[in-house]
């Protein structure tokens, strides 16, 4: 029987339950995670292109592939950052192109408009960020010019986002909007852990928000392209 969505989908559950319960339960030997988090992306990578593969073939569609790839890459290279602060940098400068990647996507998409309702609610995202940068900035040590370009790369994925979040309606640029927001929730969680102090079940916090993150926005994207 061949995979469908809804296979992909409950898979992408299940691995994702048995990763965030490593996090949890095994943060000091989570050999389990070298198993689960890997698989994170392929599949909702399988997951985007069987949600779009009778859509027509456009640019964009061929750059959510790659911003997935270059997210697994971030995933894979974090695992082990407590071997070197290499794979930090390594993970983040991959993150920093798949942000940049989703922003692109998102602002060329037929629904980006900044319009005067969403001023209110991007400014208090710009001072969160703010407030999280003055409060960690003094901890970034050498880390300083790279942890602020990924957050500028960031901001620039949120706003995005923002841009074809729809007040209206319950479209697909709702799911986009909520995945972005809770990808700033899970790098502020991140940073606050490796950059202020370590507190119990942040990895499990991180991995909660990220893999829903993730599948928002490629499940709102997916819907992006399906309208077009």
């Amino acid at each position: 029987m061949p995979f469908n969505q809804k296979h992909i989908l409950i898979f992408y559950s299940i691995i994702s339950f048995f990763e965030v319960i490593s996090e949890l339960f095994f943060q000091t030997s989570n050999s389990l995670k070298y198993l689960t988090k890997p698989l994170l992306m392929p599949t909702l990578a399988l997951l985007f292109f069987l949600k779009t593969k009778n859509t027509k073939i456009k640019s964009e569609k061929y750059l959510m592939f790659i911003a997935l790839i270059f997210a697994w890459l971030g995933d894979v290279f974090l695992m082990f950052v407590a071997k070197s602060n290499v794979f930090f940098l390594l993970g983040l400068g991959s993150f920093l192109v798949m942000q940049l990647l989703y922003g692109y996507i998102f602002s060329v998409s037929h629904k980006f408009h900044f319009g005067m309702s969403k001023i209110f609610w991007f400014i208090l995202v710009i001072l969160f960020c703010i407030v999280t940068l003055i409060v960690l900035y003094p901890h970034f040590n050498d880390l300083k010019l790279p942890v602020m370009v990924y957050f500028s790369c960031l901001i620039f994925m949120v706003f995005s986002a923002f841009c074809i979040w729809d007040f209206k309606s319950n479209s697909s640029s709702i799911s986009i909007f909520i995945g972005a927001i809770l990808f700033l929730i899970s790098d502020t969680f991140i940073a606050f852990n490796k950059f202020y102090a370590v507190f119990f079940g942040s990895s499990f916090l991180v991995m909660c928000t990220y893999i829903l993150a993730q599948y928002f926005i490629v499940n709102g994207y997916s819907q992006v392209v399906c309208e077009e």
